[in-house]
């Protein structure tokens, strides 16, 4: 997809949001939110412009109709263990939304997203906080595996991905409303684009995926109803969930305070999370982990109701350096996202490389929800490494970064924090993609390869280039991510909170 028919979709699907924003299911539609330009995004996306066939058709509906029932039979056997049962009465002050990406993490350990923050509330200042996790791990949990993963200091919650029997056909009710509304809307609609979108959103109104949206509303919803929280902080990244969430906060109870947390990168093409949605949609404030992203944010002039403040990352546990990292050897750290195409495409890039480059020293390191062992048991490819290629079994990426002075990347934040840890980046591109490079913005320092071919030449160029012009490079790039990053100013949170006099 080209730059004009990305603004073509992003101009219909908005189209579709503003005209049903009273109908929070159809705002549950992710498909409607278009994220940015990552492949992975818009791969769904990729024959919207194309009339679907009579067989085409069938077949997804056939498929949404198979999930629908498959879930409601499941939910016969949804028994909801929860502390809430226990503490119905809890006031609590702050509730958090954060994701449950790895059954691995032990009790106790800090959030994913926030990192210390709830403890830290909680234990120095008084401040009562809970956790609500959206569960992206594989299989649904056993009230007796949901209850040992609650368990911690912290009071937390793991959203269930079935609910009840009765509420999974309340949600049918929703959604097959919203495809009565979207399949009217379409057949009256005469512009191509619109009609287009339309047509897509009524077979998008059924999907899986729009189910798990609205379980998320329901789970956000019964947390506000029983925790009666003043404040609510969401992860902020463009996805429907978070229109949701701050939908069952602002009409459950319009005097809850609710805070979107900008928490990773925003590529030049980033799309849903610059878009206002209106007041019962958009949060009161959104935190950014840094100045540039809030100027990203405020330059798009939507978020006429909502404060952008920067705020800083909880990512950010150690000082910047002041130089870059001087190693004797070559080693570059090979760090994709928590996204399967995206790992196979660098990992084997990687590979390539290695192949052409032996003195070069390749590192390979994964998302915490897409381990390297899942990876190689699935592809092959993976299985067999090259010698110069290694994954990492280190647990803190800090470690990582001490060793290397490279880092290869595409769309992971990663790449910023490596910035700021000494190493040079190497943007791999593709051709004719729209650019997923966190560092857009960046003039120097950064470098970008289109083939091993391209990579080796860097590579050669970078190690007769002059350690005084290298450091010039750096101080530039240093400063730009420190801008972009920035460590945590709790002062702005608690000027959020409201008083408890």
């Amino acid at each position: 997809m080209d730059q004009k028919e990305y603004e073509r979709l992003t101009k219909a699907c908005d189209f579709v949001l503003d005209k049903f924003s009273s109908n929070y299911a159809i705002m549950a539609i992710p498909w409607l939110h278009v994220l940015n330009g990552h492949p992975n995004s818009l791969y769904k996306y990729q024959h919207v412009f194309a009339k679907r066939s009579i067989l085409s058709a069938a077949k997804v509906l056939l498929y949404n109709i198979s999930y629908i029932l498959y879930k409601l039979s499941g939910s016969f056997f949804e028994f909801r263990i929860s502390k809430i049962k226990d503490q119905p009465s809890r006031q609590t002050d702050i509730l958090f939304i954060s994701h449950f990406v790895n059954v691995k993490v032990q009790k106790n350990s800090p959030d994913f997203y926030y990192g210390e923050l709830p403890a830290h509330l909680e234990k120095s200042k008084g401040i009562r906080t809970a956790i609500g996790m959206i569960d992206h791990t594989p299989k649904n949990k056993t009230g007796a595996e949901r209850a040992k993963i609650e368990e911690d200091e912290l009071w937390k919650f793991l959203f269930p991905k079935t609910l009840s029997f009765g509420k999974e056909i309340s949600l049918i009710i929703q959604c097959i409303s919203s495809f009565y509304h979207l399949l009217k809307a379409y057949y009256s609609e005469k512009g191509f684009d619109k009609k287009a979108i339309l047509r897509e959103a009524v077979f998008q109104s059924i999907s899986p995926e729009t189910f798990k949206e609205l379980r998320i509303y329901k789970n956000v919803q019964f947390l506000i109803e029983h925790l009666k929280p003043a404040v609510l902080i969401i992860t902020w990244e463009g996805w429907a969930w978070e229109r949701l969430s701050i939908h069952a906060a602002k009409f459950g109870n319009p005097e809850i305070k609710c805070l979107g947390y900008q928490h990773t990168v925003l590529y030049a093409s980033s799309h849903s999370v610059k878009k206002s949605l209106g007041q019962l949609y958009d949060p009161d404030m959104i935190f950014t982990i840094g100045n540039v992203t809030a100027g990203i944010l405020r330059s798009a002039n939507e978020f006429t109701h909502t404060s952008i403040i920067s705020y800083g990352s909880q990512r950010l546990v150690k000082r910047p350096k002041e130089q870059i990292n001087k190693i004797r050897t070559i080693n570059c750290l090979v760090a994709p996202e928590g996204i399967e195409s995206e790992c196979l495409l660098l990992f084997t890039f990687a590979i390539e490389s290695a192949k052409k480059m032996p003195d070069v020293n390749f590192i390979f390191r994964t998302h915490p929800v897409l381990p390297f062992t899942m990876l190689s048991e699935k592809n092959t490819s993976l299985a067999s490494l090259p010698s110069n290629c290694v994954v990492s079994d280190l647990k803190d990426i800090n470690a990582d970064f001490e060793r290397c002075n490279f880092i290869l990347y595409r769309g992971s934040s990663v790449a910023l924090y490596a910035v700021l840890n000494g190493l040079r980046p190497v943007y791999y591109s593709l051709p004719a993609e729209l650019s997923i490079d966190p560092l857009y913005l960046l003039d120097n320092w950064r470098l970008t390869v289109k083939d091993t071919e391209d990579f080796e030449k860097v590579i050669q160029a970078d190690t007769v280039l002059q350690d005084a012009e290298k450091q010039k490079q750096y101080s530039s790039a240093r400063s730009f991510c420190k801008d972009y990053v920035s460590v945590p100013d709790e002062a702005v949170l608690y000027d959020f909170i409201p008083s408890k006099n």
